[in-house]
């Protein structure tokens, strides 16, 4: 039976990740990448697909799921008129792996705790293991401690003291637990040449207790000190199990193919770092004060970009490659029989001119967080400003990655102007040798065009694409990129057309012609409504803002956690899981209002003078676009 999306947790090392669902069993696993062939895909195929499941023999439990505080350790727990048995799950990373920037591609990768906080339980483990999205098999012999699994690539390992049976390609191991007694379950994958090292109890709790101050090290930077404290705390810690460490890409989602539709087609495999995506989780990065994140994500656009004379792609490969070939997999069902399954995506082809507008913006908001570039990078700057004033007349596809024709998108010119404003700042801020009277004179036409030609004074909104009547949702980040204030009159009519025409229950829809597609299940995009609270805040309409966000916030998964869409009828989240997407904008959106709330509509400070220098330094630390009303509260200071 398939779970819903929403009864998922996710536990990661920075390198790959694991789905596990509330009843204690990984459903969905790459190994040893993100972007690798799946061992475990149950998720996608439910008869076909591979797991490993730790849970009691016997039915009749209660379970729940949390995280151990501030951190990425899931536990599960199973609990009936017995008493409580919990499975704690994590994959193993230190503090010093984060310090020399990569984690270990080989070697343990999954450990799973179980312990019998109250009562006597028959456990039962069960792992089937389906290599290469279940088109080959894998060799299982057990030697004593360990079940070895070997497959075209590599060897896998499942440390285990207890004997295990195998029939066909599944492994079954029962254990009685004992009140108060634990017991460690390892998962490892190794290259064939590689000596196997064994583990001890002791090994495992050293593992364990190095991964819990790691989290607990990495969550203590987080800068920000408002409302909504532990949300912004655990969307931050999904964000960094989306970034890749060892290059410092960062993926949209960890998962393939979970479907925007039950059934439906629209089903695309993210486990790559689209630009946009990256770049807008920069910016999320940024605003809580993680400078480094920021850092490593330049330094990797640099060796992905600056390696041939070329546009950079919309996407990339974790290690800068560029092929994308998509695939699909007809020996899996999908996910509640969602079709087709999908490798690969052949969006990396289009044209979105919105990405290079995206990516001088994370570059500013990093030089103003007091980062730098070298001069290869300074003339990357240059080159992406370039291409912005040479390429914003022309077609793209767009944000939403139509696979139609190409069309004047409002969003693509929008960022293209974006993109040459920051080129200006950057080229100012650092002492660029560039044309910057041709950009300033380009940065002008550009918001003519936007203006005479991307506004619809028949439906009185700006639209998607130009000579539509589509309204777009994307269109609420002419206030926040800094194009028009949100006071504006063209921007407040399309405020209210949006809230007219694209809500369903207090959610906002991409486009205005999606309503069809919502009444036969298809989700309403998250981050859209995440645009029309910025919005609000911007306006210093905190409370209308609040009410929004609280609802949102109320339907997230009992994790905290996100997909890309919500079914805004079910309130079935779908779409990949967890999705950047949805965090980054969950976390722009509460600076947004805590902003918006300390210094109100006209920018000047609501609190009490001896709070205005830690708020100041909070605000500097944030920067634009959160800060869109900066100059106002610098003058307002005093601050030159």
């Amino acid at each position: 039976m398939y779970k819903p999306i929403s009864s998922y947790g996710i536990i990661g090392d920075c390198r790959s990740s694991a789905l596990i669902s509330d009843d204690g069993s990984i459903d969905f696993c790459c190994l040893p990448n993100f972007d690798s062939a799946a061992y475990f895909c149950s998720i996608l195929d439910d008869r076909k697909g591979g797991f490993f499941k730790i849970a009691p023999k016997n039915g009749g439990y209660q379970t729940n799921q949390i995280y151990k505080g501030n951190t990425n350790i899931l536990k599960t727990y199973f609990f009936n008129e017995l008493g409580n048995v919990v499975v704690t799950d994590f994959m193993p990373i230190t503090i010093e792996m984060d310090e020399k920037n990569y984690i270990p591609k080989f070697g343990l990768k999954i450990v799973r705790k179980v312990r019998a906080l109250s009562g006597d339980h028959d456990m039962v483990l069960t792992l089937k293991l389906t290599p290469n999205w279940v088109l080959t098999k894998a060799k299982i012999e057990i030697k004593r401690g360990a079940v070895f699994f070997e497959d075209a690539l590599y060897r896998l390992v499942l440390y285990t003291l207890y004997p295990p049976k195998i029939q066909n390609d599944t492994v079954t191991l029962n254990f009685k637990l004992k009140e108060k007694q634990d017991i460690f379950f390892g998962f490892s994958i190794y290259q064939k040449e590689d000596k196997i090292p064994k583990y001890s109890k002791d090994d495992f709790h050293k593992i364990y207790k190095e991964t819990e101050a790691y989290w607990q090290w990495w969550i203590s930077k987080c800068s920000y000190e408002g409302p909504y404290l532990e949300i912004i705390q655990r969307s931050a810690l999904t964000l960094k199990l989306l970034f890749f460490e060892s290059t410092g890409a960062i993926v949209a989602a960890p998962t393939t193919s979970l479907p925007e539709k039950i059934g439906g087609k629209f089903n695309w495999d993210y486990r790559y770092s689209w630009l946009r995506d990256a770049s807008f989780t920069v910016y999320a990065f940024l605003g809580l004060g993680y400078v480094k994140e920021a850092e490593r994500f330049i330094e990797w656009l640099e060796k992905v970009c600056l390696k041939k004379d070329a546009p950079p792609s919309i996407m990339y490969g974790l290690h800068g490659d560029e092929k994308f070939e998509e695939i699909e997999l007809s020996n899996l069902s999908g996910y509640k029989n969602s079709k087709p399954v999908r490798l690969g995506n052949g969006a990396a082809h289009q044209k979105q001119f919105d990405i290079f507008g995206e990516v001088l913006t994370a570059i500013d908001l990093y030089i103003n967080a007091g980062g730098d570039l070298n001069e290869a990078m300074k003339g990357f700057v240059k080159k992406l400003v370039n291409y912005c004033a040479i390429h914003w007349k022309e077609k793209d596809d767009g944000i939403w990655e139509g696979r139609g024709e190409e069309k004047h998108h409002t969003y693509s010119k929008l960022m293209c102007w974006a993109g040459v404003d920051r080129g200006i700042r950057i080229a100012k801020k650092l002492s660029i040798v560039a044309d910057i009277k041709s950009w300033e004179k380009t940065k002008e036409e550009i918001k003519k065009d936007i203006l005479e030609n991307g506004f619809n004074k028949k439906i009185n909104a700006f639209v998607d694409t130009y000579d539509s009547e589509i309204i777009d949702a994307s269109c609420l980040n002419i206030p926040i990129v800094g194009f028009l204030p949100a006071s504006d009159p063209k921007v407040l009519s399309t405020l209210n057309q949006v809230m007219q025409k694209l809500v369903i229950d207090w959610f906002v829809l991409r486009t205005s012609n999606e309503k069809d597609k919502l009444k036969k299940g298809e989700g309403a995009f998250f981050l859209s409504t995440f645009w029309l609270i910025d919005n609000l805040s911007l306006l210093g309409r905190v409370d209308e803002a609040k009410v929004w966000l609280n609802k949102i916030t109320h339907d997230s998964t009992p994790l905290g956690l996100y997909a890309e869409e919500l079914d805004p009828f079910t309130k079935e989240h779908l779409g990949n899981f967890p999705q950047a997407f949805t965090h980054l904008g969950l976390i722009n959106s509460i600076l947004n209002l805590h902003q918006a709330q300390v210094f109100g509509k006209e920018g000047k400070p609501m609190v009490e003078s001896d709070r205005l220098t830690k708020v100041f330094k909070t605000i500097l630390k944030i920067g634009e676009p959160h800060t869109l009303r900066f100059k106002a509260l610098l003058d307002y200071l005093g601050f030159k």
